[in-house]
């Protein structure tokens, strides 16, 4: 059974073109939440994982960078509801028509032309509580892009642009390739960040409307909420 916000899919170009990043413990928690307050009796994660698969890269708030190895965090914390629900997860936006023969409505990449606003239906399971709600999301290498300016609402209510999201100093972000990477940050040339008031929270299904507010169209590639108490 396939529900949304509980598939997963790098939408960046499609079919497994262009950069591309394995499942994380942040969006494993995500698939778990989201799949069992919508009412499954379970989840099974069937371990054919390869270890190395699951080296992820982990950035503090001073920039340092390090590898973590997260294959036995998702094989114990997968399809724990309780284990899930107060720690970092990542609903990254989903589509809602799956399936080898079908045509699929692709969401993303989408080009955001000038003062032209599109709204997004995510699930994010139950209400935040405590953990910061942060919508995030990712820039093509579009001329412009490093000053690109959005406006983010979430079910109507602006949201507040806070600091890009950290990424390897180190890494050099190249549209040409095709690889995998090891930090969500990898993904496109710019993630920018937008922290959403919790008393605007829903359970359950959240609207995201977007707008680009530059003097020039930008391409969005990635959006996926990432809620949890680190913002870096």
């Amino acid at each position: 059974m396939i529900l949304p916000g509980t598939s997963y899919f790098e939408y960046l170009t499609e079919w497994g073109l262009g950069h591309r990043i394995h499942q994380t413990a942040e969006g494993l928690r995500a698939l778990t939440v989201n799949a069992l307050y919508r009412g499954a009796d379970g989840i099974y994660v069937y371990n054919f994982f390869t270890p190395s698969d699951f080296d992820q890269k982990k950035i503090d708030k001073e920039g340092n960078v390090s590898i973590v190895n997260e294959m036995e965090t998702m094989l114990t914390e997968g399809g724990d509801f309780e284990q899930s629900i107060d720690k970092p997860r990542r609903h990254i936006l989903s589509w809602h028509q799956p399936g080898i023969s079908s045509n699929v409505d692709w969401f993303l990449p989408h080009k955001f032309e000038i003062n032209m606003p599109k709204a997004y239906d995510i699930f994010t399971g139950p209400k935040p509580g405590h953990l910061a709600y942060i919508v995030r999301l990712m820039l093509h290498d579009d001329p412009g892009y490093t000053t690109a300016a959005f406006k983010v609402e979430v079910n109507g209510e602006a949201a507040i642009q806070i600091e890009d999201l950290l990424r390897d100093p180190e890494y050099i972000y190249e549209s040409s390739k095709t690889i995998t990477v090891k930090h969500v940050s990898e993904l496109g040339a710019r993630v920018i960040q937008f922290a959403a008031g919790g008393e605007t929270i829903k359970d359950g299904y959240n609207t995201l409307t977007i707008t680009n507010v530059d003097d020039m169209p930008i391409s969005v590639k990635w959006i996926e909420v990432y809620i949890g108490n680190e913002l870096f």
